[in-house]
This record gives C-alpha cells, sequence and structure tokens, in this order.
C-alpha cells in the first residue's frame, strides 16, 4: 500500500504524523503541568482559609452559640467560596450543615463526585481554642472552575495543532517546488535515455544533494554514450572472436572425438594382446610346473623355480594390464553372490602372508565378531582388491609388521559398510607423491621400479575397483614409519 504511494504524499504523511505526535506530547506535558498547577492552587487555598475558619468558629463553639455558627457556614456557601459546610461538635454530633446531606454521611478528604455529577474537593479542618477541641469543620470546594479551565486548554491546543496543520500544506508545496520537481526532470530524463536518447542534458543549479544528483546523473549519461560508441566500434571484432571461437571449439570436438576413439582402440588392443598373451604363458607355466619333480637335479629344480616365478610376474602383470583396458571400456562387471563372510579373507590373503613369513614379516589378521555370517558380494573382486593391497605392504615392508583389521558397521538388519584397513611398517609415502598414489603407473618411491619393482598398475586397479563397487578408498602414511591404506565398500548381508 505504501509502495504506491507517491514521495510527495509521504513526506506530507510524514511530516504531518510528526506535528501531531509533537502537538499531542506538547499538549499531555502541558495538560498534566497545568492540571497540577490548578490542584496546587485549589489546596493552597484551603489551606489558607482553614486558619480564618478556625477564628471564626472558636469562640461560638465555645459559647455554644449556635446561630452564630451557623450565619457563619451559610454566609460562606452563600459567597460561592465553598459548595458545601458541615460542623460538628467534639462528639460528632451535627451542629450545622449547609449545601450537604448530613444523612449520607461524611466522606474522607479528597476528590468526591456527587450524585448529580459534580466534582468537589473536599476537605477537614479541627475547630479548636486554647488548645481545648470544640469539633471538627468539613467543607468542600467545587473543581468546575479548574476543569473548566483545563477543557479550555485543550481547546486552545486542539486550535493551535489545526493551525500547525493548515500551515504545513504551502510547507510541503514549497518542498515539493524546491525538490520534487528537480527529480521529475530527472525521471523524465532516465526515461529518455531508457528510449535511447543519449544526448541529454541536465542543468544542475546550486551546490544541494539535488544538485549534485543531477551532475552525476549527467556523467552517467555522458559515460553510457562513450560505452555505447565503444562497443558499437568493437562489435566487428567481437563477432570475428566468436566466429574463430566456434571454429576453435569444432576443431577441440573432432581431436577430443579422434582421442576418445584412439584411446578406445588402444584399449582394446590391449585387451586383444593380453588374451593372447596369456593363451601361450599359461602353457609354458603348466609345463613348467610338470616338470618341477623331486627327482630331478637341484639345479634343474632352481631353474624351473625361476621360470615358474618369471612366468607368474608376467601374467600378474598382463593381467593388470587386461584388468585396466577393460575399465577403461567399461567391459568390467560386478557379480555379487552370497558368500560366507569369515572365508572371504583369509583365503585372498594367503599368498601375501606366506611371502610376508618368508621375509620374516610378522602377519596378524583381526576380524570383528559383529561381522554377518553372510555377505551379498563379488568375492573374486574383494580378493582381488585385497590381493594388491597386501602384495604391496609386503612388497615395500622390509622388516616389523603388517596387522589387517576387518570391520563392519551395520547401517540396519540388511545393510552395512565393510571396512579392512592394512597396517605395515614399510618405507611410508612422501607427501609430495601422495596425490599420484592412486594413479597409473606410480609408485610412492622414485626409485621403486628399480628397487621393488612393479609396474604402479596395482592401487590404480584398487580404485577402480572400489569406486565399481560404490566405495571409497584412501591411506594414512609417514615416511620412514609405514602406511595404513584402507577401503570401505557397501554391502548386503541377505
Amino acid at each position: 500500500m505504501l509502495a504506491r504511494l507517491s514521495l510527495r504524499v509521504k513526506l506530507f504523511a510524514l511530516a504531518a504524523t510528526a506535528l501531531v505526535m509533537l502537538a499531542s506530547v506538547l499538549t499531555f506535558m502541558q495538560d498534566r503541568l497545568v492540571l497540577r498547577a490548578l490542584e496546587a492552587e485549589l489546596h493552597a487555598r484551603a489551606i489558607a482559609v482553614c486558619p480564618i475558619l478556625e477564628t471564626a468558629l472558636a469562640t461560638p463553639l465555645a459559647e455554644r452559640d449556635y446561630a452564630t455558627a451557623q450565619a457563619v457556614l451559610r454566609e460562606s456557601v452563600a459567597s460561592g467560596s465553598f459548595a458545601h459546610m458541615v460542623l460538628l461538635d467534639a462528639r460528632g454530633q451535627l451542629i450545622s450543615s449547609e449545601g450537604w446531606s448530613f444523612g449520607d454521611g461524611m466522606p474522607q478528604p479528597g476528590r468526591f463526585v456527587m450524585a448529580n455529577g459534580e466534582e468537589r474537593q473536599l476537605f477537614s479542618v479541627p475547630i479548636a481554642l486554647a488548645g481545648q477541641p470544640l469539633g471538627m469543620l468539613h467543607f468542600g470546594i467545587s473543581r468546575e472552575p479548574m476543569e473548566a479551565a483545563h477543557r479550555a486548554l485543550l481547546g486552545g491546543a486542539l486550535v493551535v495543532g489545526l493551525i500547525s496543520l493548515a500551515l504545513l500544506v504551502p510547507l510541503v508545496e514549497m518542498g515539493n517546488r524546491m525538490l520534487f520537481l528537480p527529480m521529475r526532470r530527472l525521471e523524465a530524463a532516465a526515461a529518455r535515455i531508457r528510449d535511447g536518447d543519449y544526448d541529454i542534458r541536465l542543468q544542475a543549479k546550486g551546490q544541494d544533494e539535488v544538485a549534485r544528483l543531477t551532475l552525476a546523473f549527467t556523467e552517467m549519461a555522458d559515460a553510457m554514450r562513450a560505452r555505447l560508441r565503444a562497443l558499437m566500434t568493437s562489435e566487428t571484432a567481437q563477432s570475428a572472436l566468436l566466429e574463430n571461437a566456434r571454429i576453435r571449439e569444432i576443431d577441440l570436438r573432432e581431436a577430443r572425438d579422434k582421442a576418445e576413439i584412439a584411446n578406445r582402440a588402444k584399449s582394446e588392443f590391449l585387451a586383444n594382446m593380453s588374451h593372447e598373451l596369456r593363451t601361450p604363458l599359461n602353457g609354458i607355466l603348466g609345463m613348467a610346473q610338470v616338470l618341477d619333480s623331486p627327482d630331478r637335479p637341484a639345479e634343474d629344480r632352481e631353474a624351473i623355480a625361476a621360470i615358474l616365478e618369471s612366468g607368474q610376474q608376467l601374467l600378474r602383470l598382463i593381467n593388470d594390464v587386461l584388468e585396466l583396458s577393460l575399465f577403461e571400456t567399461g567391459g568390467t562387471q560386478l557379480h555379487p553372490v552370497l558368500v560366507p563372510s569369515h572365508g572371504l579373507f583369509a583365503p585372498a590373503l594367503a599368498p601375501a602372508a606366506a611371502a610376508a613369513r618368508r621375509k620374516g614379516l610378522d602377519w596378524s589378521l583381526t576380524v570383528a565378531p559383529n561381522l554377518p555370517r553372510n555377505l551379498r558380494a563379488d568375492p573374486a573382486r574383494i580378493t582381488q582388491l585385497l590381493g594388491h593391497l597386501a602384495d604391496n605392504a609386503v612388497k615395500f615392508t622390509e622388516q616389523g609388521e603388517i596387522a589387517i583389521q576387518v570391520r563392519w558397521t551395520p547401517r540396519d538388519a540388511q545393510r552395512g559398510t565393510l571396512r579392512v584397513e592394512l597396517r605395515d611398517t614399510g618405507i611410508g609415502i612422501p607427501p609430495a607423491l601422495r596425490p599420484l598414489l592412486f594413479q597409473r603407473f606410480s609408485q610412492a618411491e622414485s626409485s621403486s621400479t628399480r628397487r621393488y619393482g612393479g609396474t604402479g598398475l596395482g592401487l590404480a586397479i584398487c580404485r577402480h575397483l572400489t569406486e565399481l563397487m560404490h566405495g571409497v578408498i584412501g591411506f594414512d602414511s609417514e615416511p620412514g614409519q609405514g602406511s595404513v591404506f584402507w577401503f570401505e565398500i557397501p554391502l548386503k548381508t541377505t
């Protein structure tokens, strides 16, 4: 509602509201002050007349001249100074009453409203002579004169307020001419700029805020005009840049498509070659195993063992390359089945455990007691994942121990998270090499290829396997103190 009103109306309403509030506050304060002054004057007059009344009534009461006392009361009430007067003797018996029905009793001194609506201020003064109490005089003074003066004051304040509101209209009109007319000119100029006319010029008059606003508006119009001309000048250049960008985008898209085709061809080639290489290699390993007989001489058995070890290393390398190529071509799939959980880890870690014992390393496997009896998982992929991590731990640990912990965190009755941690006391991982650790052909130590062997594909395969099972993999390591590799995968129990 207020947002639809013009600024002129809002200013008038604000000024009128402020004026009314100020007048109300001043009137209220003046009313309180004047009312207190009138009441103070009323009480002062009553206090001043008390000694006079006591003197005038003491002697008649002492002499029991009640007629004289009654005449004093009658003349006092008739003069208009008092609204009523009631005289009682020392025992509280009525002696005389003027303007008051004693049958109604005598209320306490203070403000009192009569039955006819008249307000009176009641007072009491004891009558005594030479310290001897003779009676009590009760009298009342009408508050009507004071209320009339009070009403007259309020009426005067109302008249002053109305006159102030009447004077507010020309004042606001003067403000409108001084403030809003220049702003209307600014509004009209803004409309012309909106329609495309940037050649408008406004003259700033004076040094006030409106003049500074007009000057700033003119400078803004000049800046917009200069920028428009610059934009029009550079339009051709921008069109050329956009065309070049479009052509470059087409070239980049073609290059990307060619790179993807080449990558797919490479992956298919590696997959095919891996299959072709594994066939004769399996034949060589099979014949070597046939030749490995206890009856052969020691030199022959050593040669056969070298053939088997080299062949198995080559077979693992071919399998890793084939696995990566399957990942890149999207050929890797999961085959989850319900398998016994306690038989899932020891067999997968058996080759690494044997290698660790041959190196003189301590080996331990701890399985959480709350691990479910059965898990729905792909045992081949979990075996592959555990084998790569365990082989790395054995390879890079010269002394100490390798500890494996299997934990289970249930989420509900049928689902949970399997966490496996492999802790070793090996060479550790330098901070500079940690971001590259799960990339292909990356190893924890620059000379590890020569020193420990391997191609750096194991952890890359572990990352792909973990992501394939919707899990996460990570590590914590200190150089020279060892590493902790862990992975978490969500599994079902049914």
